[in-house]
């Protein structure tokens, strides 16, 4: 028992506690010791650009300074790369952008990595890594307005993060839901657990009702529960290896990591005397066409206009609206207003929301089985959505939803 004591009966206190017995506490992988912005990752990208053009692939060195200092011949490309990277972003060495920032960076899907054979290796695969490229969405990243850049950068944000961008627009913008913001612990202890693979999984619903338990709490019982946490989760508490082991400052670190990225996108707003309090952005954005929008909240109008036309659907418990592209995959203004439709959601059950989350909302590509739908990603894994028992829709919907859908995936 870590923290239940200090109010008994607190939800809220009783969940975490029941985090903190699973080894996988804190929750899916991403970045944690990384410190970057988007500006630093645009210059980084344009310098390999210039050095390895066109999504030419390029050699880097395989092994650390420590053990062999000098450069082989076919590595002498990548040598005045990372001198141009030091110089122009003032750090990284050859061995730490090697081993973190590419490794980040290939999660966001801005850059590919490969084996000494040429094979592309996964995002999130293991492996020996000889020769790096620009992919696709890194090219076009770079080559954007400055505006769009910081669409595309949230985008790659919510790859890297787990889907984590996308859920926490989504809890924000929902004014039903009255959360307002979320402090960087309610984060880090609530919303951080949704749809994950582990023992502590919660949904959405259950996320806010957690946050709202821990509102409850008096300040000084808050300040009470970080500060006991942070006494007891230290390594040297702990027997056994690092996998058993409970680490705070690691935990948060990662935690630090999502918000110093997360107020760098156009949706939200980073504010509090420790960067801690994330609420939704107030700025708005112009269209080329020179229409103002006001992004974070106009899912409003839409997430009534489902229950409008899937006529008979009512809100139901254990079910939520679900982007089938994810808002926070738009490139642009005007992308954005694409996606945010009645047209691109699904009301799904939680399991398969979770499905879809652990799988960093790449399940983008809908498809049909008689009144059933089938969400999947590129590499062919799916989400099967069974009719009135997995989603609720009004079939007659189905070739309106089908067809947008197509139409959605031609413009990512």
């Amino acid at each position: 028992m870590y923290v239940s004591q200090i109010q008994p009966s607190n939800e809220a206190l009783i969940f975490i506690d029941k985090r903190l017995l699973d080894d996988g506490y804190r929750g899916t992988e991403s970045s944690q010791h990384n410190r970057y912005d988007m500006a630093e990752v645009f210059d980084i990208l344009t310098i390999m650009n210039t050095y390895s053009p066109s999504k030419g692939l390029m050699r880097i060195r395989d092994t650390d300074l420590s053990k062999r200092p000098q450069n082989t011949p076919d590595e002498a490309i990548y040598a005045r790369f990372c001198e141009k990277v030091k110089e122009k972003v003032g750090k990284g060495t050859q061995d730490s952008i090697r081993k973190n920032i590419f490794v980040d960076i290939h999660r966001m899907g801005l850059i590919n990595r490969y084996t000494g054979d040429k094979v592309l290796l996964g995002a999130f695969a293991g492996g020996s890594v000889k020769y790096v490229s620009l992919s696709d969405d890194g090219l076009k990243f770079i080559k954007s307005s400055l505006l769009n850049r910081a669409f595309l950068f949230t985008k790659a944000l919510d790859v890297l993060l787990g889907g984590y961008a996308e859920i926490s627009l989504e809890l924000l913008k929902d004014e039903e839901r009255h959360l307002g913001k979320l402090t960087k612990y309610e984060f880090m202890f609530f919303v951080s657990a949704i749809n994950t693979d582990t023992s502590f999984n919660i949904t959405t619903a259950q996320c806010v009702e957690l946050i709202k338990s821990y509102r409850l709490l008096a300040r000084t019982q808050q300040r009470a529960v970080i500060e006991t946490l942070k006494q007891k989760l230290q390594p040297e508490l702990f027997s056994g290896n690092k996998t058993n082991k409970r680490d705070w400052h690691n935990w948060q670190n990662k935690i630090d990591q999502a918000y110093h990225l997360f107020k760098q996108t156009p949706y939200f707003d980073v504010a509090g005397a420790a960067s801690d309090v994330l609420t939704l952005s107030t700025r708005r954005v112009v269209t080329k066409s020179g229409e103002v929008l006001d992004l974070p909240k106009r899912s409003i109008a839409e997430k009534f206009a489902y229950f409008t036309k899937n006529s008979g659907v009512k809100k139901t418990s254990g079910y939520e609206l679900h982007h089938v592209v994810p808002l926070s995959w738009s490139d642009s203004p005007e992308q954005y207003k694409l996606f945010d439709t009645w047209k691109n959601m699904v009301y799904i059950d939680a399991y398969s929301h979770a499905k879809i989350t652990q799988n960093r909302n790449r399940n983008i590509n809908m498809s049909s089985n008689g009144s059933n739908l089938v969400l999947s990603d590129y590499d062919g894994n799916e989400v099967p959505l069974v009719w009135s028992r997995t989603i609720l829709y009004n079939v007659a919907n189905q070739p309106i939803m089908l067809g947008y859908n197509s139409e959605l995936r031609t413009t990512i």
